[in-house]
């Protein structure tokens, strides 16, 4: 399939997500929508409910409406064109510096992640963008840029990821919040 004809787009990452707003509703958290996706040009941007993933136990029919409505996802083409990026955007980390981390606070279990990971690599993401370890790490799993940046919420770590999307490439840049230039050209 060929890729979609994309412009130069430009995202700024804060990682700041809290029950994004998505799609799907449960009771476990009321009026809060837990998964979703948007596009921007060509690209696909995909967002999961990282809470519900770590522990299903809360919904286990709304972890599968979520599970199975990112698969799909992941095979979705506009007229038979799949999006130039697929980028997935989660709370918290599939792991912090290595798929062997354990299952320590602020991971995603390892039982839970893998099926996504699985999901993923074999699914042309370009990365994966988090939060919740105020913490700025890149990693690389089977192809997918992994990466957690910190808040813009905390003042001692505040930062702000941009993200240049182009036809064949995603570049991403960290700046402390006290260094994000006036103008980023793309």
């Amino acid at each position: 399939m060929g890729c979609c004809m994309l412009k130069r787009y430009l995202f700024a990452v804060t990682c700041l997500f809290l029950g994004f707003i998505g799609l799907e509703s449960s009771s476990y958290l009321p009026n809060v929508l837990h998964y979703g996706s948007f596009w921007v040009g060509g690209v696909q941007c995909l967002i999961l409910d990282s809470s519900l993933i770590s522990d299903p136990s809360r919904s286990e029919s709304l972890y599968q409406k979520q599970y199975n409505w990112f698969e799909e996802q992941l095979h979705f083409t506009v007229n038979g064109r799949a999006p130039c990026h697929r980028l997935v955007f989660l709370h918290h980390p599939w792991y912090i510096n290595t798929l062997s981390d354990s299952d320590e606070y602020g991971v995603i279990p390892r039982v839970t992640h893998i099926p996504f990971l699985d999901m993923i690599a074999n699914a042309d993401v370009a990365a994966c963008f988090f939060g919740h370890v105020h913490k700025n790490i890149y990693t690389n799993y089977k192809g997918v840029q992994m990466i957690i940046s910190a808040t813009t919420a905390v003042p001692s770590v505040s930062d702000l990821r941009v993200l240049k999307v182009y036809q064949d490439h995603i570049q991403h840049v960290y700046y402390k919040m006290n260094s994000v230039p006036k103008e980023i050209s793309l």
